[in-house]
């Protein structure tokens, strides 16, 4: 965190209040902080609080007082007062500038035409390799582009101001992860907390393609047991929960340095692929596969697309899909993928 800024702070109307030029919108088409911030290229956002005091000491909880504005590609214009907070486990104590929670007033969100939602996740970028989150950016596109049950995410240009003047403005690339009650209720569910499902316990179609997904990105860093980077959403009308993944900095795609296997994973870099599928239908399995096949087009596009990404690292990502291609494109790809599950490939 070297590298120094200069803030030219947007004076605004007022503190606390939304200012976004769009229209209000009240009852059933109300939009959620989230969906304001929403837009295709980099969202422009500066935070503001006593940084000096939130990194000194990684272990406390305790939130603290911010103010969060931001200005849109349309030139629309937000502030809001906040508490924020440090969050996560292997992030916060490893990176430079650590994840954050950004918690809002509800009724004040309600007041001004927004949904409840009151909490956002910031996925700050753990080192000075900008690199790394765009990756991890990628990977939350393409599995939204395969699936609506997964976390929307909103790339951010974000400035950290020290608001006594200890630390100089820093400037860096940030993921704003959707709200997760809000994912939860924007796919007709809601969230399940305690249950510990085993793989034949949940919903079977979104098992399939989040094992596959996560085989071609080479992460496996999650679980369903303890749900470690799983969240389980019990939808209307399924008798199982859905299991919905987030967190992607230890893919093998991103491959970041402080990235390490497991050590019950018979692997030995996270570059390595291991296929952790537990189910029984091969038949359905092949029918998973199938639609990667026919995204294939559009997941490589997005390796293109991600505004940032540098050509060597575009070139890393889509040479690393493609050895995920050349696997299941094969006739024996089933077979190779489980056999992964005892060898790493």
């Amino acid at each position: 965190m070297k590298t120094y800024f200069t803030l030219i702070l947007v004076a605004l109307v007022s503190t606390g209040t939304y200012l976004c030029l769009r229209p209000s919108q009240t009852g059933q088409s109300a939009q959620s902080l989230f969906d304001t911030l929403v837009q295709e290229q980099p969202l422009e956002m500066t935070i503001t609080t006593d940084f000096s005091t939130l990194l000194a000491d990684r272990t406390i909880k305790e939130a603290q007082a911010a103010t969060v504005a931001w200005t849109g590609a349309d030139g629309s214009t937000g502030q809001w007062q906040a508490d924020i907070a440090l969050r996560g486990k292997t992030r916060r104590q490893y990176c430079s500038f650590p994840p954050l929670k950004l918690s809002f007033d509800s009724e004040k969100l309600h007041d001004a035409g927004l949904k409840r939602y009151s909490s956002l996740k910031l996925v700050t970028q753990c080192t000075d390799n900008e690199q790394l989150l765009l990756k991890e950016y990628l990977a939350y596109k393409m599995l939204n582009s395969l699936t609506d049950k997964s976390f929307r995410v909103q790339i951010a240009r974000v400035t950290y101001h020290d608001r006594e003047g200890d630390m100089a403005p820093v400037t860096q690339y940030a993921i704003i992860l959707e709200n997760t009650q809000e994912m939860a209720t924007r796919l007709g569910g809601r969230m399940v907390e305690d249950d510990q499902p085993a793989s034949n316990q949940i919903d079977a179609e979104q098992y399939r393609l989040l094992t596959v997904f996560q085989y071609m990105i080479g992460n496996t860093d999650w679980n369903l047991a303890d749900q470690h980077n799983i969240k389980m959403v019990q939808l209307e009308g399924k008798s199982a929960p859905t299991p919905v993944p987030y967190d992607f900095d230890y893919a093998g795609l991103v491959n970041a340095p402080y990235a390490k296997p497991h050590p019950q994973m018979p692997i030995d870099h996270v570059t390595q692929r291991f296929f952790q599928w537990r189910g029984k239908d091969c038949e359905s399995l092949r029918h998973t596969i199938a639609i990667f096949k026919t995204q294939k087009a559009e997941l490589l596009q997005l390796c293109h697309t991600i505004q940032g990404l540098s050509e060597s690292s575009r070139r890393q990502v889509a040479g690393y899909l493609n050895e995920f291609y050349q696997i299941i494109e094969n006739d024996e790809s089933l077979a190779l993928m489980l056999r992964s599950r005892q060898v790493a490939s």
